[in-house]
């Protein structure tokens, strides 16, 4: 769980370009993500129906719906390579999606 208020001394979240794309993961399928002017919108599977993420702590996001952590991993280029959601994190299950497109 993330604090409900952010961290000590936050680092800023990247342009959304960095973020936005698709990635996939062998349990869950793809999810997209798009920007918008608070955050990011995650669309797992075929949702119609976005998650909103707010920047919570550099290439950390919060999902609003369930104060989880969602987590980029960003590459040399700037680029986020991998997305991790803690929400989907489960016992034989992986919460990591792969970017496979930009």
């Amino acid at each position: 769980m993330v604090r409900p208020h952010g961290p000590l001394g936050p680092g800023s979240a990247r342009p959304g370009a960095a973020y936005s794309g698709s990635y996939a993961q062998d349990y869950y399928g793809t999810v997209r993500i798009e920007t918008n002017a608070t955050g990011l919108l995650a669309y797992p599977g075929h949702s119609t129906s976005p998650l909103f993420l707010v920047p919570y702590d550099g290439d950390t996001f919060r999902d609003t719906a369930t104060d989880t952590p969602v987590v980029f991993a960003v590459g040399s280029n700037g680029t986020a390579e991998s997305v991790r959601f803690v929400q989907f994190d489960l016992p034989g299950r992986n919460g990591t999606f792969v970017r496979i497109s930009p």
